[in-house]
């Protein structure tokens, strides 16, 4: 049976190091962008004094107040992807057609130019979360996940030892992962080591990983997930 594709991130500049991840044979990760890299490009462009490119950021962010509606209503994927497909995919499709329209009258080297060509280098892409409501529209998520890690590099640099730092690395991807599924990772954590302690039975693991845990947890689930919205 052949193994069905896995989502994957890429770096958000679509790092080329990450393409053999896509590209390589018998590659089965499919690449997901960032239309957040995308939307600076053209602020960028629409700073430096060419109105043009306020058309592609009032695109994008009718995208993003799409995504907020879908957060703070608490749609599931199922619903999520229904309302992408009535509302973001004509959006897409608008931004998409306008590109096409002006891309030829300017000039490559251009502000305008460069926006146009990272857009359309990426756009497969970029337009992939209009196929699944699981998926993010951009990775902002993902880059406030690895900050924590990176604004305290120099405090975490020596670990100890090698069993240190795996101790560190199993600690880091329990916390993460609670965080993930919103479930308060303080209150889960202490739950979990008192339960292992005490002699959990293993037949009903799934009820300490943190899917199952916060079922029954309902007093430690985080807040709704913040959706950064582009400034009016």
């Amino acid at each position: 049976m052949a193994r069905a594709p896995a989502y994957v991130l890429p770096d958000p500049d679509g790092y080329a190091g990450f393409d053999q991840l896509f590209k390589r044979e018998g590659a089965t990760a499919i690449e997901v962008g960032c239309m957040a890299h995308v939307r600076r490009r053209f602020v960028e462009t629409l700073e430096g004094g060419d109105v043009r490119a306020a058309i592609a950021v009032e695109k994008i962010r009718k995208l993003y107040r799409v995504e907020r509606a879908a957060w703070e209503a608490g749609l599931d994927p199922p619903a999520t992807l229904a309302l992408r497909q009535a509302e973001s995919k004509p959006v897409v499709a608008g931004l998409g057609q306008w590109i096409a329209d002006v891309y030829d009258s300017v000039p490559p080297k251009s502000p305008l130019g460069k926006a146009l060509d990272y857009t359309l280098g990426r756009w497969p892409a970029l337009v992939r979360f209009l196929d699944d409501g699981a998926l993010e529209i951009d990775n902002n998520g993902v880059e406030r996940a690895l900050r924590a890690a990176c604004v305290g590099r120099k405090n975490w640099m020596f670990a100890g030892s090698d069993e240190g730092a795996q101790r560190a690395a199993i600690l880091y991807t329990v916390i993460s992962t609670a965080v993930l599924f919103a479930v308060e990772p303080w209150t889960y954590v202490c739950d979990l080591l008192e339960k292992i302690s005490s002699g959990f039975p293993q037949r009903n693991i799934d009820e300490l990983l943190p899917e199952g845990w916060r079922v029954h947890h309902p007093e430690a689930r985080l807040g709704p997930k913040p959706v950064a919205t582009p400034a009016a």
